[in-house]
């Protein structure tokens, strides 16, 4: 369903592979049909196509369904069906597994059919059978990655050429890695989708991307990636989901990281996944996070290990199982931050910050100050941990005053006391 990228990448994955593809299972893979709006854009494959889902859905020979449209309608309808009547279903659709999970496990359990996923969530990236499988005899304490390819590379264009946001973004469209509309990945939500759908299979909660504390990267500033870089960090959009004894505790967002820091020296375009369990410790995944082919290649994987499944009479482990698991308060949370205000330049305007972050109980480990034109500042604040619920009431404090002209959000700074 879908010809878009990523269906003549898999179709093409599974031609160049066929021979390969072959000794590993009993019996050849065939594509009969396939799904899409406008026929005369794909006539090399006239003889497969079709308009109507029912073509594929009340096919009895067809036992596997491949979604790769996009979107949440019709594909969460369409896979719902599928898999209520027994087909089972390999889908890239983040949107829909993060919105719409209990009720697709529903329907493969109702159905007796496969449901996989690994496309989803890093391209490429095998993170989600690695987490089902490989550390299937761990505890997770942790999932923490850069999961989103399009805000890594403009925030690697940032640091590594100096360029502005706007000139970063603009490369990111020109190289194909940032729609033309780039809102769900500048603004966190793709992102928060993906570690809801892992945070699901890590910790068996039933999480929705609405659950996510959620933070984008537009205010970001060439002024603030040089800061980090006279610090030693590196500045990342970073989503986490973290076990703690008050709860699970989900965010998106960027974040200053040490340069010693794992998840620092990915660059470009590339996902990394960190998960921390325990007997394993710390096992870090990594590799294309999306493109046409990284995608195929998990699609196809996925597409291998139901085919055999079936040939053996067996099904894989179901993936997520749901149990209950109370979600943490962002507010509560303690974090470092960098901040930074432009003020009016005068005496007296630094204590005047300075005391609005004392009465939220947020102090300052460093400050430094940056004389502008026109009788204004900038101030480059660092404070020490304190209660997320504590920095939101010093924002607050802080935009109250006659001497603050603007201000960023602040931005998470780890390895900080």
């Amino acid at each position: 369903m879908g010809l878009g990228t990523v269906g003549r990448a898999f179709l093409r994955a599974l031609a160049e592979n066929r021979d390969d593809i072959g000794r590993r299972l009993a019996e050849p893979l065939e594509v009969t049909r396939i799904l899409v709006r406008d026929p005369a854009r794909h006539p090399e494959e006239r003889h497969r196509l079709t308009t109507d889902a029912r073509d594929i859905l009340d096919d009895p020979e067809i036992s596997v369904v491949v979604e790769v449209m996009g979107g949440r309608e019709p594909a969460r309808t369409y896979m719902l069906e599928a898999l209520r009547r027994g087909k089972s279903v390999v889908t890239a659709n983040k949107e829909v597994l993060a919105y719409a999970g209990p009720e697709l496990w529903a329907a493969a359990e109702a159905g007796q059919a496969d449901l996989r996923f690994e496309a989803s969530v890093g391209g490429g990236i095998p993170v989600v059978q690695g987490l089902t499988q490989g550390l299937a005899a761990d505890r997770v304490r942790s999932v923490v990655g850069i999961v989103n390819g399009t805000t890594n590379y403009i925030l690697t264009r940032m640091t590594d050429e100096g360029s502005s946001f706007e000139q970063a973004l603009a490369a990111a469209q020109a190289a194909g890695y940032a729609e033309a509309d780039p809102t769900d990945d500048l603004d966190g939500h793709d992102a928060a989708r993906k570690i809801a759908i892992l945070a699901s299979i890590a910790f068996g909660a039933h999480v929705s991307p609405d659950d996510v504390a959620v933070e984008g990267i537009r205010h970001v500033t060439a002024e603030d990636i040089r800061y980090g870089q006279g610090q030693g960090w590196r500045l990342k959009v970073v989503a986490s989901a973290r076990l703690e004894a008050d709860g699970l505790l989900l965010r998106v967002g960027p974040a200053f990281l040490p340069q010693d820091h794992p998840l620092a020296g990915v660059s470009g375009a590339y996902n990394a996944i960190l998960v921390e369990g325990e007997p394993v410790g710390q096992v870090m995944f990594f590799g294309p996070g999306a493109g046409g082919g990284p995608t195929a290649s998990a699609v196809l994987g996925d597409v291998i290990e139901i085919a055999w499944g079936r040939h053996q009479g067996v099904s894989a482990p179901r993936p997520v199982r749901y149990r209950p698991c109370p979600l943490k308060d962002p507010a509560t949370d303690e974090l470092a931050a960098y901040w930074r205000l432009d003020v009016v330049d005068r005496p007296g305007t630094l204590a005047q910050v300075a005391q609005a972050l004392s009465e939220a109980s947020v102090s300052l480990r460093s400050v430094e100050q940056r004389p502008k034109p026109d009788g204004r500042a900038t101030l480059l604040l660092v404070t020490h941990r304190c209660r997320e619920g504590a920095l939101r009431q010093a924002v607050a404090n802080t935009g109250r005053l006659p001497v603050v002209l603007s201000m960023g959000p602040p931005i998470r700074v780890e390895g900080v006391d």
